[in-house]
């Protein structure tokens, strides 16, 4: 009877040895994986840039023919907001974007008309409202804008050494750029930019401080900048639009 029971223990404890080898050998399933959204650029943001640029100034004497007075380039720095909304679609981004900037941009020549003239010229303010259109790699943008801009300046003339004309003018044209962002942390991200806007020619009258009679110039402008910027996400839209993979 002894013999018979340690005879049906040996048999169980194979038969475990066995269940437990065969256990062993399926395979397992490995837990699923949780999906990941991509990254979505559709939102509302602010931000702020700064930068460089300058400001390319042809004048001419309209006084009788049309006389060539010379031309000089402003330069100086930029700095500002500005703030926008994005929609994606699958890798596309477009949107709108308001950009305001202070600027400090300055240049002169001599008169080409009387050399006793300084002609000069100081940017003060730049402004822009634009679309824009891009194409995503995850969190890099690189887009393209165009829209409307808007400056103001301060005009003068010196004739040695004293001031005999000033002038101010708020103008208004078009512009085109390009840039690339990124989106580095959260709602963060970082942008540089390119910016070309053309103000065409306008009629500027410098009067003269003295009492004295106004001078005429028919100025033709144009604005490049270039400036480096980050903005800061505050509201999203969830994650893109249709699956880009």
């Amino acid at each position: 009877m002894r013999h018979k029971v340690l005879e049906l223990i040996v048999i169980a404890c194979i038969a475990a040895v066995a269940s437990a080898a065969n256990a062993a050998d399926l395979p397992v399933k490995a837990p699923p994986r949780q999906a990941v959204a991509p990254f979505s650029w559709t939102g509302v943001y602010v931000g702020g840039h700064a930068g460089y640029g300058w400001a390319d100034k042809d004048w001419v004497d309209p006084a009788g023919p049309p006389f060539n007075a010379g031309s000089h380039t402003a330069t100086g720095w930029l700095a500002g907001f500005q703030a926008g909304a994005n929609y994606q679609f699958t890798n596309w981004v477009i949107g709108v974007e308001g950009q305001y900037s202070w600027a400090r941009f300055r240049g002169d020549h001599i008169s080409l008309v009387d050399p006793a003239d300084t002609l000069s010229t100081k940017v003060r303010r730049i402004a822009t409202f634009a679309g824009r259109f891009g194409y995503a790699f995850d969190r890099t943008l690189i887009y393209a804008k165009g829209g409307g801009a808007w400056t103001h300046d301060d005009h003068t003339k010196i004739d040695l050494g004293v001031l005999e004309g000033i002038g101010h003018a708020n103008r208004s044209g078009w512009m085109a750029g390009a840039g690339v962002e990124y989106a580095f942390n959260g709602p963060w991200s970082a942008k540089l930019e390119y910016n070309y806007m053309d103000f065409g020619t306008r009629r500027v009258t410098l009067f003269d401080p003295a009492g004295g009679p106004p001078d005429f110039f028919d100025i033709r402008q144009r604005i490049h900048t270039i400036a480096a910027g980050v903005n800061y996400r505050f509201w999203t839209g969830g994650s893109v639009i249709a699956n880009r993979y």
